[in-house]
């Protein structure tokens, strides 16, 4: 497994799987896209999309986060993060503790991505002649978080202005795509709508127990109610008690899918999940969500509105969240909080501008009969998906 020194000092390093530049020759340059997994599931669950790279004119670099298999694992001392307050420390102490946490996370993703655009030699940006005249953007990288890997993608961003300055030049000549796939509430500081339930959360399990019922929630198939997930604002709802969240085990008459897990055989899930031990960052952060709130909507709304990051550091940059309609609740409902923060802050332009027709600082992709997994149960429509979103 390849690997990426993340910070000399210690010796920390993230490991990768790369597809490797397209085999196929194309006419313009083609884009990397870096993705960061979510919780339990390691990188290799992008594995599907690798050989549809070559075609689609896409290199696909799927990077393994702290404690995951080849990637340093995280100290106990980087671990009292997450411990309680002690008598010794003061809450606003320990709320540093857990900012300086996520700055790390996020210095080491950039220097990843950084060393691999020198390494490699990658593409930068750059525009051909499109249809009707127009200039269309090839090249380049998108970084792409799925699930609870926004934690790692939104703070690369939001703190990208501490950087050294060789370094935002070369992520503003690179970046032209932050690609949100399916963040859970969490991830983007708001609390579960009420009814969502999540095994971590649950004092009485095990991380063993805990685990095994969430690889089944996570992957199911749900049927929500008209207007849960759906891109026609005049049919959007915002009622709660829409959503599913009973997860169905068995295909039943309203349900041809089973949840993804079992799509995979077995000598898939012991590449793919880590649970043997559970991976303890994400265990220990996923059991004291509620304290990192204020934290990650800060580094969401930075990465995703700021006038900083968008116009001044990643004028090339546009974000776009993919959303499935057979998704978790605890996805569903981040889509409609990213919505309403997209008309929002698109409402403080029309204000100062005076303007009518004011870009959206998101664009929505919907992914219509998939769930969570769309990149395993689903992976040709996934890649079509990703190359749409760069193509525009």
């Amino acid at each position: 497994m390849n690997t990426i020194i993340v910070e000399e000092a210690r010796n920390v390093h993230l490991s990768y799987t790369d597809s490797g530049p397209p085999k196929i020759d194309h006419s313009t340059p083609y884009t990397t896209i870096f993705a960061v997994h979510g919780s339990m599931f390691n990188g290799a669950v992008f594995k599907k999309l690798f050989p549809l790279c070559s075609r689609a004119n896409i290199r696909f670099v799927s990077i393994n986060r702290r404690g995951y298999p080849g990637s340093t694992d995280f100290t106990d001392k980087e671990l009292e993060v997450f411990s309680p307050t002690t008598d010794a420390e003061t809450e606003s102490e320990k709320q540093k503790q857990r900012v300086d946490y996520l700055k790390a996370r996020g210095r080491e993703l950039l220097t990843f991505v950084d060393t691999f655009i020198q390494k490699h030699d990658l593409p930068p940006i750059s525009k051909v002649e499109g249809e009707m005249g127009t200039k269309k953007k090839c090249g380049g990288i998108a970084i792409l978080g799925w699930s609870l890997g926004h934690t790692v993608t939104f703070a690369t961003l939001a703190d990208l202005e501490d950087a050294p300055k060789e370094v935002q030049a070369r992520l503003a000549a690179y970046l032209r795509a932050h690609i949100l796939l399916e963040p859970p509430t969490i991830m983007i500081g708001r609390k579960p709508f009420p009814g969502t339930w999540v095994p971590a959360w649950e004092p009485s399990f095990t991380p063993t127990s805990a685990t095994g019922l969430f690889m089944v929630l996570v992957s199911a198939y749900y049927i929500h109610g008209p207007g849960v997930v759906t891109l026609d604002p005049k049919l959007q709802t915002r009622d709660p008690t829409l959503m599913e969240h009973v997860a169905p085990a068995l295909p039943s008459k309203d349900s041809s899918n089973v949840p993804s897990i079992y799509n995979m055989t077995p000598q898939d899930v012991e590449e793919i999940v880590s649970f043997h031990p559970v991976p303890r960052a994400d265990a220990l952060l996923s059991r004291t969500a509620m304290l990192w709130l204020d934290l990650h909507q800060v580094n969401y709304a930075k990465a995703c509105y700021s006038e900083t990051v968008r116009k001044r550091l990643l004028p090339e940059m546009k974000v776009v969240e993919i959303i499935a309609d057979r998704t978790s609740a605890v996805v569903a409902g981040t889509f409609w909080q990213i919505w309403d923060d997209n008309e929002e802050e698109k409402e403080k332009v029309r204000k100062v501008t005076g303007l009518k027709d004011v870009k959206d600082f998101v664009e929505f992709k919907l992914m219509k009969g998939a769930n969570h997994f769309m990149h395993w149960d689903h992976p040709q429509e996934t890649m079509d998906l990703l190359v749409e979103i760069l193509n525009e």
